[in-house]
Protein backbone atom coordinates (compact mmCIF):
# COMPACT_ATOMS: atom_id res chain seq x y z
CA UNK A 1 0.00 0.00 0.00
CA UNK A 2 1.50 3.44 -0.86
CA UNK A 3 1.22 6.68 1.09
CA UNK A 4 0.32 10.37 -0.85
CA UNK A 5 2.67 12.49 1.03
CA UNK A 6 1.51 16.55 0.40
CA UNK A 7 -1.10 15.97 -1.44
CA UNK A 8 -2.08 15.06 -4.76
CA UNK A 9 1.39 16.50 -6.02
CA UNK A 10 3.58 15.26 -3.69
CA UNK A 11 5.68 12.45 -3.55
CA UNK A 12 4.36 8.87 -2.59
CA UNK A 13 5.82 6.29 -0.26
CA UNK A 14 5.44 2.11 -0.64
CA UNK A 15 3.95 0.05 -3.23
CA UNK A 16 1.22 0.75 -5.73
CA UNK A 17 0.69 -1.92 -8.72
CA UNK A 18 4.43 -2.13 -10.34
CA UNK A 19 5.68 0.84 -8.57
CA UNK A 20 7.87 1.87 -5.50
CA UNK A 21 8.39 5.34 -4.07
CA UNK A 22 10.76 6.43 -1.84
CA UNK A 23 12.39 9.55 -0.69
CA UNK A 24 16.20 9.80 -0.99
CA UNK A 25 18.32 12.76 -0.38
CA UNK A 26 15.73 15.25 -0.66
CA UNK A 27 14.25 14.06 -3.95
CA UNK A 28 11.24 12.01 -4.50
CA UNK A 29 11.70 8.76 -6.23
CA UNK A 30 9.79 6.21 -8.06
CA UNK A 31 10.72 3.06 -9.65
CA UNK A 32 9.56 0.00 -10.94
CA UNK A 33 9.96 -2.94 -8.78
CA UNK A 34 12.38 -5.80 -9.17
CA UNK A 35 11.90 -8.60 -11.36
CA UNK A 36 13.65 -11.85 -9.95
CA UNK A 37 16.92 -12.56 -13.01
CA UNK A 38 16.84 -16.28 -13.70
CA UNK A 39 19.88 -15.48 -16.08
CA UNK A 40 23.23 -15.55 -14.64
CA UNK A 41 22.93 -15.60 -10.84
CA UNK A 42 26.14 -17.41 -10.35
CA UNK A 43 28.10 -15.05 -12.37
CA UNK A 44 31.13 -14.93 -14.44
CA UNK A 45 34.76 -15.10 -13.25
CA UNK A 46 34.71 -11.17 -13.73
CA UNK A 47 31.55 -10.61 -12.01
CA UNK A 48 32.79 -12.91 -9.00
CA UNK A 49 36.14 -10.79 -8.92
CA UNK A 50 34.51 -7.83 -9.55
CA UNK A 51 31.90 -8.97 -6.49
CA UNK A 52 34.88 -9.93 -4.07
CA UNK A 53 36.55 -6.47 -4.18
CA UNK A 54 33.29 -4.38 -3.20
CA UNK A 55 32.41 -7.81 0.01
CA UNK A 56 36.17 -6.49 0.59
CA UNK A 57 35.81 -2.57 1.03
CA UNK A 58 32.13 -3.19 2.31
CA UNK A 59 33.66 -5.40 5.06
CA UNK A 60 36.91 -2.66 5.79
CA UNK A 61 34.43 0.23 5.93
CA UNK A 62 31.41 -1.29 7.82
CA UNK A 63 32.69 -0.69 11.32
CA UNK A 64 33.78 2.82 10.49
CA UNK A 65 30.69 3.95 9.08
CA UNK A 66 29.82 7.04 11.71
CA UNK A 67 33.03 8.22 11.42
CA UNK A 68 32.64 7.97 7.42
CA UNK A 69 29.37 9.54 7.71
CA UNK A 70 31.07 13.27 8.94
CA UNK A 71 33.81 12.56 6.45
CA UNK A 72 32.10 12.29 3.22
CA UNK A 73 29.22 14.19 4.33
CA UNK A 74 29.63 17.31 2.41
CA UNK A 75 31.00 15.17 -0.88
CA UNK A 76 28.02 13.25 -0.75
CA UNK A 77 25.57 15.87 -0.64
CA UNK A 78 27.15 17.24 -3.56
CA UNK A 79 27.10 14.11 -5.59
CA UNK A 80 23.43 13.32 -3.98
CA UNK A 81 24.77 9.97 -2.32
CA UNK A 82 24.82 8.41 0.96
CA UNK A 83 28.41 9.32 2.40
CA UNK A 84 29.34 5.63 3.21
CA UNK A 85 28.46 4.87 -1.27
CA UNK A 86 30.78 8.06 -1.78
CA UNK A 87 33.51 6.41 0.65
CA UNK A 88 33.42 2.88 -0.60
CA UNK A 89 33.52 4.52 -4.34
CA UNK A 90 36.35 6.48 -3.70
CA UNK A 91 38.39 3.74 -2.19
CA UNK A 92 37.68 1.50 -4.64
CA UNK A 93 39.06 3.51 -7.21
CA UNK A 94 42.27 4.82 -5.40
CA UNK A 95 42.75 2.18 -2.50
CA UNK A 96 41.96 -1.64 -3.94
CA UNK A 97 43.90 -3.01 -6.69
CA UNK A 98 42.58 -5.59 -9.21
CA UNK A 99 43.11 -8.54 -6.77
CA UNK A 100 40.94 -6.94 -4.30
CA UNK A 101 43.80 -6.26 -1.48
CA UNK A 102 43.49 -2.41 0.51
CA UNK A 103 46.59 -0.01 0.17
CA UNK A 104 46.15 1.39 3.17
CA UNK A 105 48.62 4.35 2.66
CA UNK A 106 45.80 5.25 0.33
CA UNK A 107 42.41 4.73 2.12
CA UNK A 108 40.78 8.09 2.95
CA UNK A 109 37.98 8.27 5.68
CA UNK A 110 37.16 12.20 4.95
CA UNK A 111 37.06 14.12 1.63
CA UNK A 112 37.74 17.86 1.16
CA UNK A 113 39.94 20.46 0.44
CA UNK A 114 41.04 21.07 3.94
CA UNK A 115 45.12 19.45 4.40
CA UNK A 116 45.42 17.07 6.69
CA UNK A 117 47.44 16.10 9.57
CA UNK A 118 51.44 15.55 8.24
CA UNK A 119 54.24 14.25 10.47
CA UNK A 120 51.76 12.84 12.84
CA UNK A 121 53.06 10.10 15.26
CA UNK A 122 50.95 8.40 17.71
CA UNK A 123 51.78 6.37 20.78
CA UNK A 124 49.57 4.53 23.57
CA UNK A 125 50.06 6.73 26.44
CA UNK A 126 49.37 10.09 23.55
CA UNK A 127 47.00 12.23 25.00
CA UNK A 128 45.42 14.72 22.61
CA UNK A 129 43.93 18.38 23.59
CA UNK A 130 42.42 20.72 21.22
CA UNK A 131 42.18 24.31 21.98
CA UNK A 132 40.24 25.27 18.60
CA UNK A 133 38.61 23.55 16.29
CA UNK A 134 38.03 19.73 15.59
CA UNK A 135 40.02 16.38 15.30
CA UNK A 136 38.67 12.82 14.33
CA UNK A 137 41.32 10.08 15.03
CA UNK A 138 40.64 6.31 13.96
CA UNK A 139 42.94 3.71 14.26
CA UNK A 140 42.97 0.53 12.33
CA UNK A 141 44.67 -2.29 12.74
CA UNK A 142 45.09 -4.22 8.57
CA UNK A 143 45.30 -7.78 10.17
CA UNK A 144 41.74 -7.67 12.57
CA UNK A 145 39.32 -6.26 10.04
CA UNK A 146 36.43 -9.50 11.03
CA UNK A 147 33.41 -8.58 11.68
Amino acid sequence: MGKIENGINGGFTGTVGAVTGYYLNGKWVIRSKRRKSIKNKTGSADQKACRSRFTIMQTFLSPIVAFIRIGFNLESKKRMMTAHNVAKSYNMLNAQNAAGEIDYAAVRLSYGNLSGAEGLSWNMTMQVYISAGRIMLTAITPGNMTR
